[in-house]
């Protein structure tokens, strides 16, 4: 018989062609689960068409595939996607556009695998500061990335924090 922990290691590799479906059900699921209180069902599925449909993200995974300024991981278990992260570089800092988990897959450290393998990522390219931005409602995002040593620095008038981290292995 197989052992069961082996099938729940989560590898963190980057994306690939073939992983556009799992990267739409990720963000759609992520979505509706974190925003359900902060934006309307309408607003938020017509967001994931524009920006996270099958078609869109085949464009995007093919433009983005040998760019070395940018870093779209995916946390898969089991062949499926589980969570992914999209971070672009721009000089010497970079901005983690964002991180969407499975709504099962909160608070089991998946999060934090992508997180840490974007740094490591972005360190190795020289870049000593990681910025993002949260919806300041979103509880759940906001937590995250204060417990993983980001700092709020400014807002905007969308109603989103800026949010920092200086990387120590830059």
């Amino acid at each position: 018989m197989p052992d069961r922990k082996n099938c729940e290691v989560v590898e963190i590799r980057k994306v690939r062609p073939g992983d556009e479906s799992g990267i739409s059900i990720v963000a759609c699921d992520s979505w509706h689960f974190t925003y359900k209180d902060i934006y309307d069902d309408a607003y938020i599925d017509d967001w994931i068409s524009r920006n996270y449909s099958e078609n869109v993200m085949r464009e995007h995974v093919g433009r983005i595939l040998d760019d070395q300024s940018y870093i779209f991981l995916v946390a898969v278990r089991m062949n499926e996607i589980i969570g992914f992260s999209e971070t672009v570089i721009r000089l010497e800092e970079a901005w983690l556009l964002r991180i969407y988990l499975r709504p099962a897959e909160i608070r089991k450290g998946i999060g934090v695998k992508l997180l840490q393998t974007t740094e490591t990522e972005i360190s190795g390219n020289g870049v000593g500061l990681l910025r993002t931005a949260v919806q300041q409602q979103n509880r759940i995002g906001l937590s995250f990335y204060l417990k993983n040593g980001f700092e709020i620095i400014n807002s905007t008038p969308e109603d989103e924090f800026i949010m920092a981290k200086i990387l120590r292995n830059a």
